[in-house]
């Protein structure tokens, strides 16, 4: 991870972040809709108001997918409103919304949106950052009992949280344990890079999650002081989206939230840091042997804030098209022999109000940090002393319109919610940035008129304006090991770079893809309809196989899914460095007749985008994309070229070989990292296709024997294909017989590989096996595994997946708010049917290394009465229904029907499951959940795994199973 990161991706990873504000910009008053004041038009989907006490909100209907919605509840108080010696308390009020209000009992809450389908964590969350917190619910459906529900609880978090001293006092460990877990190396860099970056300005003593210290020392009466003041009517934002009429979801709204009133007037809106204390010339460093090196060159100007209209927004773009041209040819510098560049980025942007920064990132070896700041040096002069041109423009235009064109063409099918974002998150998000949130096809609109006279010589121009000062640039270094001297060593660098001259890039021009033609198109010898599903099975006379199904859930778009061959079950032997080896030759090393950079600039606005992929336990290589449908043929034609020309160059071999050294020490400064490398293997009795050994087994791969066995696989492994979205199949046969439908004959089916598919869970041990990491001395990881049922009976990973969302309940009751231990206990379950005879299922708790031994103890407990038959009917169900809850929505997505497809000539197990699932989930009882985990937890079955920080000596302690 870059160390300066833009503001919205470190907010992504500190959604329960909070901390102190010292200087601090406030407002009274809270600016109107952004639109009200512009002159973009507003997304006329969306409609905005505000209730007479003040409360705000949008509504909006939306059936993607159908009969779900959304509710947001934003309040305009995150970290920056907070006191001095207040730390983390907008944070800490936010775990609060969850432990009882006047009308739910602590823990009631959760348990009662359980019964209504909504899965803790994944269905209700919330998130603390700079200026605002948000609580999140997601409904599986939009009944009135459920609304009236979701409702209630947001007006209860509103107003009526009781905020017991006892309850505070007990949250207080779980939210100590979430700082524990977010205290990672990468946070740590990007603190000081922020520190760096702007003194003063006092955002960096405001990070949302706090300190141990400020945390520590809250009281009750300042979290009730807190809330009292900021969860105000005035303050309060409120959204529905989903699949309900905008004059229903605003009812909802008035009905729970018209009657709210506060006898207080409300806090100050504190939307921003105060200005930074800019500090030309000045150079910081970041050491930790586990970091994976950097180094940057940065201007910074006063932060100055605008409105968001269609002039602003053209100069953004603007802006943005210099960064881009300059990134992409870091890019290509990354691929030319001995390249000292790894990676490198270029950006620029305002930091939360403190100041406004343009930032130039290279990632390389430690040994080539000086280098690279001369070729930073020297990249950032050539473009300003030469520019741009029109070729470097046109490309850069052309994959921004696609993008846009591919937002336009998706607007009706967009998601409510999702993993990653969805409408309710965009309207919450332009809301917080005082941005108007525009229907994607006025944003096209927008798009089109603004560049449609942008030249080279105003984005050159835009590029030099924000690198003004550059002569005298900020330089921060990552490093494994402190560099002395650094403000000496850095100066005479910076002095030689500039006295070497620069010549203007030279243009590489157009290419035409090379792969269109495959030889004669196949013929189809048999095409079968599936009415149930409303889906095609075509086979060809070379064998290809090809699954079709038209949808509507992403209107335009075509994804297409080929398994190729039989995946890591046939390397030829058991080794994860020649696996990923192999997969980055797939991935990086192009096509015979052109390189992966290449294959980028002809794909250039085409909208397609692919990924090619296998996983270590994988029987066959996926090669997928996705692309609008009119280009469907040329993304047939990319993905055919992969089986007939797949380049596999040894340069991109050498390429990850040099990363890999540089990211392979990062995995020993968390537990997580020890955990990714170790666990896999050991829960596999030391199967060498999982986990990975030592930074050698990597570099020693041979590129002959994984190009020979990547060639087999491509070129004369079998192929079944799937495609899925807005198409007509006539028109999707046609474009297979010219592309696959032509290649050599493959074979009908796929290998057999018993010894290879033949995996053993290891036994049950008392004293946890140990490993170690050399991260912060305060965290620890342990895992529990229990061997499990398989996957080859639906029926039974059904019944599995209810004692997982049973075991979670219980973990998140007995761990984490009776004790608070641990912030977030996971549980996880593994079975697949391409294994037989093996399945696990497994606890993932991060902790306190002293905490370990008790919290291990827990678990067990946990286990016990699991198996004594300690289920009752209401925990049953709250761990049924948010599975069938979802049922229904989780079908409307392309994804969903691939993993229904994507075999269903060669083996049939996702279409088999996808016509059970119903009555299969209707049929799962309490008996039969009682007696599987009777026979999961059965006494001496258990794995434990525990890993400690490394003590002064290297030794974690005393450990019969051992110390890795």
């Amino acid at each position: 991870m870059s160390p300066s990161r833009s503001l919205a991706a470190l907010l992504a990873v500190t959604t329960m972040l909070t901390a102190p504000a010292l200087a601090q910009t406030a407002s009274a008053e809270r600016p109107g809709f952004a639109h009200t004041g512009s002159d973009l038009p507003h997304d006329p989907r969306i409609h905005y108001g505000e209730l007479d006490n003040g409360v705000r909100f949008a509504v909006m209907q939306n059936d993607s997918p159908s009969g779900t919605a959304s509710i947001r509840l934003r309040i305009a108080a995150g970290s920056l409103a907070e006191a001095e010696r207040e730390g983390g308390i907008a944070h800490y009020l936010e775990h609060m919304a969850f432990n009882g209000s006047e009308n739910f009992e602590e823990g009631e809450m959760v348990r009662t949106l359980e019964r209504h389908g909504l899965s803790f964590g994944g269905d209700t969350n919330a998130h603390t950052s700079f200026d605002e917190t948000v609580y999140k619910l997601n409904l599986p459906n939009t009944d009135e009992d459920t609304f009236d529900v979701a409702m209630m609880l947001m007006r209860e978090t509103a107003e009526y949280l009781t905020l017991a001293d006892e309850a505070i006092d007990r949250e207080r460990g779980i939210i100590l344990s979430e700082m524990r877990s977010r205290n990672t190396l990468q946070y740590r860099e990007i603190l000081a890079n922020w520190s760096f970056l702007t003194p003063d300005s006092g955002l960096v003593e405001s990070m949302p999650i706090g300190t141990h210290e400020s945390v520590s020392g809250l009281t009750s009466e300042q979290i009730r002081g807190f809330y009292h003041t900021h969860y105000h009517p005035q303050r309060a934002f409120v959204v529905i989206v989903g699949d309900l009429p905008v004059e229903r979801a605003q009812a909802y709204v008035e009905q729970w939230f018209g009657d709210w009133e506060s006898p207080r007037e409300p806090g100050p809106i504190v939307r921003a840091a105060a200005p930074s204390a800019m500090t030309p010339g000045a150079v910081a460093q970041f050491a930790d042997p586990d970091v994976m090196p950097s180094v940057s060159i940065a201007v910074q100007h006063p932060y100055v804030d605008e409105p968001d209209n269609a002039a602003t927004r053209r100069q953004t773009l603007v802006e943005q098209l210099g960064n881009r041209i300059l990134s992409q040819r870091f890019r290509v510098l990354s691929h030319e022999p001995d390249a000292t560049v790894q990676r490198g980025f270029v950006r620029s942007g305002k930091l939360q109000g403190s100041v406004e920064t343009a930032t130039i990132e290279i990632g390389g070896h430690q040994e080539n940090w000086q280098a690279n700041l001369a070729l930073a040096e020297q990249e950032l002069r050539r473009a300003l002393q030469h520019g741009f041109s029109e070729a470097e423009l046109a490309r850069e235009l052309v994959e921004l319109r696609a993008h846009y064109e591919s937002e336009a063409d998706a607007a009706d099918s967009a998601e409510t919610h999702s993993r990653f974002g969805g409408l309710t998150r965009e309207i919450i998000q332009a809301y917080d940035n005082d941005r108007v949130m525009m229907h994607p096809a006025d944003q096209l609109a927008w798009f089109e008129t603004a560049s449609q006279d942008v030249t080279a010589e105003e984005v050159t121009a835009a590029f030099r304006a924000n690198w003004t000062g550059y002569e005298n640039p900020l330089v921060f270094l990552s490093t494994t090991q402190e560099v002395e001297d650094l403000e000496t060593q850095v100066a005479n660098i910076l002095a030689e770079s500039r006295s070497v001259a620069v010549e203007a890039p030279e243009d590489d021009g157009d290419l035409e893809f090379a792969y269109t033609d495959f030889g004669d198109p196949g013929t189809v010898v048999s095409d079968v309809t599936l009415d149930e599903e409303d889906a095609r099975l075509v086979r060809f006379a070379n064998n290809v196989h090809l699954n079709i199904k038209r949808t509507d859930y992403t209107e335009g778009e075509v994804q297409v899914v080929a398994r190729v061959g039989d995946g890591a079950l046939s390397l030829p032997r058991r080794d994860e460095g020649l696996r990923r080896l192999a997969l980055n030759l797939l991935n990086s090393g192009g096509l015979e007749a052109h390189t992966s950079l290449e294959i980028d600039r002809i794909l250039a606005g085409s909208g397609i985008g692919s990924r090619l992929f296998f996983a270590e336990d994988s029987s066959s290589i996926r090669l997928s994309g996705t692309a609008p449908v009119d280009r469907m043929p040329d993304l047939l034609n990319l993905l055919t070229a992969y089986t007939t020309a797949p380049g596999m160059r040894e340069d991109a071999g050498e390429r990850y070989k040099d990363r890999l050294s540089t990211w392979y020490p990062t995995h020993d400064s968390t537990p997580m990292g020890v955990a990714n490398r170790e666990i896999p293997r050991l829960i596999r009795s030391g199967d060498r296709r999982f986990g990975f050994d030592d930074l050698d087994n990597f570099l020693d791969a041979d590129h002959a024997e994984a190009a020979a066995w990547l060639e087999e696989q491509l070129t004369q492994g079998a192929i079944e294909l799937t495609v899925i979205g807005d198409v007509d199949p006539d028109a999707v046969i046609a474009e297979v017989a010219r592309t696959f439908g032509a290649v050599n004959a493959r074979p009908e089916t796929r290998g057999s590989y018993p010894e290879q598919t033949a995996l053993v869970f290891p036994d049950g041990n008392e004293t946890p096996v140990t490993f170690t990491h050399t991260g912060e001395a305060d965290q620890a990881l342990l895992r529990v595994y229990w061997p499990t049922p398989d996957g080859t009976d639906a029926q039974t990973t059904r019944e599995m997946r209810v004692l997982r969302g049973l075991v979670r309940n219980r973990m998140v009751d007995e761990i984490r708010e009776r004790t608070g231990a641990a912030y977030s206990p996971g549980v996880g379950m593994y079975s697949d049917p391409e294994f037989p005879g093996y399945g696990y299922i497994f606890v993932h708790l991060e902790l306190e290394p002293e905490g370990v031994p008790g919290v291990l103890e827990q678990v067990d407990m946990v286990a016990s009465e699991l198996r004594a038959a300690s289920i009752g009917e209401d925990e049953f169900q709250r761990a049924l229904r948010p599975i069938t809850g979802d049922l229904e929505s989780s079908t409307q997505s392309n994804g969903y029907w691939d993993y229904v497809l994507s075999d269903a000539q060669s083996g049939g197990w996702g279409l088999g499951d996808h016509r059970t699932r119903a009555s299969g989930y209707e049929a799962v009882t309490l008996e039969d959940v009682q007696e599987l985990a009777r026979q999961v937890f059965a006494q001496g079955n258990a794995l434990r795994v525990q890993i400690l920080p490394e003590d002064e000596t290297g030794d974690a302690g005393d450990s019969a199973d051992g110390v890795y």
